[in-house]
């Protein structure tokens, strides 16, 4: 499996902000149960928002705020930042740091071992990722996005079975979570199961026709079952549809070779 991660790119302040302001915002200097200060949370999404657009902006800026007092919302607008820029290794420091020691329920702290998790994979310490990531899931073991995180690091080692481990538990609490789906698929894809690939993957396309994920996915099965010309709708559907996602850059090489006739499997 040369690349699982054909995750959509998602703004970093959905990403990174999901379900955590409050609990983030609630832990800065107020006292426990007191609402944060609604310019407090003003300047959160501020910050955040100043990540997609300019990240090396938004990190001084949080560290500035975190001086005056920003406390765990500026230190994950900070991390938000570092993700941003690439520092990926760093980012993952901070995230486990928060998810340690945020003062919040379980279920909080697991959401951000998840993204320190994640920022590990990014950073190729698989190692790190996957001890991160099954803290995450010991704190939160129904959580579906904590799973498929984890089946993305297992599936960078080739532990395909421990993949689909993951991706049952995720699917079993989210039927319809369509990256469970996706990769699930590519993983009996690589343990020679092409039948259960096909199931996962026209369930998925059912839920999200346009998903990026499904339709590269689609395009590979397509193409070793000898249907070029339906691998190929498969791939121009994702390049209309998502130019800009790593996916298209994948479907690209692959129609490149398939035109080309070059016998090499394809990436995904």
């Amino acid at each position: 499996m040369t690349d699982v991660r054909h995750r959509s790119v998602k703004p970093i302040m959905r990403l990174f902000a999901a379900g955590l302001s409050l609990l983030l915002l609630g832990a800065t200097a107020a006292p426990a149960g007191t609402p944060a200060p609604a310019a407090d949370g003003a300047r959160y999404e501020r910050c955040l928002q100043r990540v997609e657009n300019d990240p090396e902006k938004a990190f001084d800026r949080a560290v500035t705020w975190e001086g005056l007092g920003g406390g765990n919302a500026a230190r994950h607008c900070a991390a938000a930042a570092l993700r941003a820029l690439g520092a990926h290794q760093e980012a993952a420091w901070r995230l486990a740091e928060l998810g340690r020691t945020l003062d919040a329920p379980a279920g909080a702290r697991a959401r951000l071992l998840g993204q320190a998790a994640d920022s590990w994979l990014a950073a190729g310490k698989l190692k790190r990722a996957r001890e991160t990531a099954s803290a995450a899931i010991e704190l939160k073991p129904d959580d579906p996005g904590l799973r498929v995180t984890r089946a993305l690091i297992r599936a960078q080692k080739g532990a395909y079975w421990a993949v689909v481990d993951d991706l049952n538990a995720a699917l079993e609490a989210d039927p319809e979570h369509v990256e469970a789906l996706v990769l699930r698929a590519t993983a009996y894809r690589y343990l020679d199961t092409l039948g259960l690939a096909r199931t996962d993957l026209a369930r998925a396309l059912e839920i999200d026709p346009d998903d990026p994920g499904a339709l590269l996915e689609k395009g590979i099965l397509e193409r070793l079952a000898g249907n070029k010309d339906k691998a190929r709708a498969a791939w121009l559907r994702l390049l209309r549809a998502h130019p800009d996602d790593p996916a298209a850059a994948t479907a690209r090489r692959n129609l490149q070779r398939m035109d080309s006739g070059v016998a090499e499997q394809d990436d995904g």
